[in-house]
């Protein structure tokens, strides 16, 4: 007796030659659809081939990514009075407070990539199309100098500069690879699972991250703090 999955599925007019269709393979073809599918999803109401809102959403998000991180960076130093440790942690706690807002905001619209070497792994995981992938790389690079050109516009800087500090040798390439493999890391492996937070357990955890803020602040102002001008006792 054949089993369901194997059983043919009847045609209104046989065609010669060619053999039955199984009901096995109708349905495999039906999962590889499925999942392109999920692998190129759209946005509600937008055409499959639009791609102005997540462009859109790619280039505000790299654009005040690079604001924050530049614009803090530069204030960090104004205030700091020549305190390295402080001016970092102040870049620092700017940069990592305005990711958070800008994937909430552009996440459901773009994926929040905000980098070429996010939508790299993505296009290898063949979660997003080369045409798309090359679009957001594109849409990236204007953002981010953008936000730049206007972070020293808000400082009144001269709104292009060069660089003339030597960033080279062997441990700063391998310190990139290792962060920005920390990076991708990071987002593939927190996608698999979203834990959310009760809005009344919120203040205890801002009130912790404050208070961790705060500890590793004086930590570190204290340890790398410059050593007195006075003569030793």
């Amino acid at each position: 007796m054949r089993s369901a999955e194997h059983t043919p599925i009847r045609r209104r007019v046989p065609i010669a030659g060619q053999r039955p269709i199984f009901a096995s393979e109708v349905a495999a073809q039906a999962q590889r659809h499925t999942r392109r599918l999920h692998l190129a999803p759209v946005m509600k109401n937008e055409p499959a081939n639009g791609l102005w809102r997540p462009l859109a959403a790619e280039t505000l998000g790299t654009l005040l990514l690079l604001a924050t991180v530049v614009g803090s960076g530069v204030m960090g130093e104004n205030l700091a009075a020549g305190n390295d440790a402080l001016a970092l942690i102040g870049n620092t706690l700017a940069t990592g407070a305005i990711l958070v807002v800008l994937i909430t905001m552009f996440g459901p619209l773009s994926g929040a990539h905000f980098n070429p070497a996010v939508t790299l792994a993505f296009l290898l995981r063949r979660e997003i199309g080369r045409g798309r992938a090359a679009a957001y790389v594109v849409a990236q690079l204007v953002g981010a100098l953008a936000g730049v050109v206007l972070a020293h516009a808000m400082f009144e800087l001269e709104l292009v500069q060069f660089s003339r500090q030597a960033r080279t040798g062997a441990g700063q390439w391998l310190a990139e690879g290792v962060a920005t493999f920390g990076l991708v890391g990071a987002i593939l492996a927190t996608l698999r699972a979203r834990p959310g937070i009760a809005p009344a357990d919120a203040p205890a955890f801002i009130g912790a991250q404050l208070l961790g803020a705060v500890a590793a602040t004086g930590l570190f102002g204290w340890l790398l703090g410059r050593p007195p001008s006075g003569r030793s006792g």
